[in-house]
């Protein structure tokens, strides 16, 4: 409540007529100030069986200052490491630790769960169930991640896949961010409420843009929402949105990738193409750039391992052929990460990259990588450069918008 009420039913007029009426009375709220303890009192701990963050939570309440008891005197703070949960019934450990200590606790006491980012499993296995989709609106919820970290071994081997420069020291890629969000919107597509079936949705377009080189060792708050419903001429087209901020709560990257979820558009409205970058032409003056690239028949599960997108169709062809491909295809990501990647000499710390994803990329395979001018095209290797060749995917990259 605002602190005028408080101060008004703190008075003796106020406190009389709050008796008199049933109004509630709050208790003042303990606001820190410079130069004052992190907490009043002593902090309670509890932890899961098989939980993983315990130390390093008793290494941050000791930098802080702050003590932690199990006793005596009233707990200012209840806090609980569950990150070893893995099953609902572990939960009755979280009650059997709060239930006996909620009433001992402080004035303006803090209660504080510790859990894990979602798991790629659990989404996975949830996008497999079989059950009707309405089509209706997306969720309008925002998933968050707040002060995730890139596994350094993890994000030296995506750079390794994908092609990026690999060295201690230096900036992240710009499309790994990506990775670091990709379970939260697995997370959110999953759901039983969001309109459109995971297995068959086509990751058609991205527009990503970085403000600034991110550190591999940043600590990153990550948010995930989808928006966006709009036809498309070969189903309904939708936006999944990434964003990252650093510690100051500054955007430093942002994402929006485009799905389609095949189908009949709806019904009484014209078809409208989905947004996403990357111009089919050919620069003028031509293509400045003309390399092929042999990509070998493990690229898909390489860059499963080091992403967490397990899509069964980039895994092997046996996996694949259920949905319709003779053969595996490469992450549609990977393609963008590997175009940019070969760019790396000359793009800019800060970049916007828009890409249109085409064709998929059957492996084993070969490509062809035309670059110009800021423009790229990912090509099947016998088409001519010159040529009305359909590309795997089409795109730009240049310098963010103000």
């Amino acid at each position: 409540m605002a602190d005028r009420y408080q101060r008004f039913v703190s008075s003796r007029t106020g406190a009389f007529l709050a008796r008199r009426l049933g109004l509630p009375r709050p208790v003042p709220l303990r606001r820190y100030q410079p130069g004052q303890p992190v907490l009043a009192g002593p902090v309670t701990l509890g932890q899961a069986e098989g939980a993983r963050a315990h130390k390093a939570l008793r290494a941050v309440l000791d930098a802080c200052g702050a003590t932690v008891a199990d006793g005596g005197e009233r707990p200012a703070a209840l806090v609980y490491d569950a990150t070893g949960i893995e099953e609902p019934a572990q939960l009755a450990g979280l009650h059997a630790f709060f239930h006996p200590r909620i009433r001992s606790l402080a004035a303006c006491g803090r209660l504080v769960v510790l859990g894990t980012p979602p798991r790629l499993g659990p989404s996975y296995a949830r996008a497999l169930l079989p059950r009707r989709r309405t089509g209706g609106p997306l969720p309008g919820d925002r998933l968050v991640l707040p002060h995730a970290a890139a596994d350094p071994r993890r994000l030296a081997r995506y750079a390794e896949v994908c092609g990026f420069p690999a060295g201690p020291g230096g900036p992240m890629p710009a499309t790994y961010p990506h990775v670091m969000a990709f379970p939260l919107a697995m997370a959110l597509m999953a759901r039983r409420d969001f309109p459109h079936a995971l297995p068959g949705l086509r990751h058609i377009a991205l527009r990503l843009e970085q403000r600034r080189p991110i550190g591999a060792d940043e600590r990153l708050d990550l948010a995930v929402y989808a928006s966006g419903t709009r036809p498309h001429h070969r189903g309904t087209a939708f936006d999944v949105h990434a964003e990252a901020a650093d510690a100051s709560g500054t955007a430093v990257w942002r994402s929006v990738s485009t799905y389609l979820a095949p189908g009949a558009p709806p019904p009484g409205t014209a078809p409208a193409p989905a947004p996403g970058g990357g111009a089919d032409e050919t620069p003028d003056g031509g293509w400045v750039t003309d390399e092929v690239w042999d990509v070998p028949a493990a690229t898909g599960r390489r860059y499963a391992a080091v992403s967490g997108d397990r899509n069964p169709i980039h895994l092997h062809a046996l996996a694949a052929r259920p949905f319709g491909f003779r053969r595996a295809i490469a992450h549609g990501m990977w393609t963008a990460a590997r175009c940019l990647a070969a760019l790396a000499p000359r793009q800019q710390d800060a970049l916007t990259l828009d890409v249109r994803f085409r064709a998929p990329v059957m492996l084993p395979g070969r490509v062809r990588f035309l670059a110009a001018a800021g423009a790229f095209q990912l090509r099947p290797a016998d088409s001519p450069a010159g040529g009305a060749a359909r590309p795997h995917l089409s795109g730009t990259v240049g310098a963010p918008a103000d």
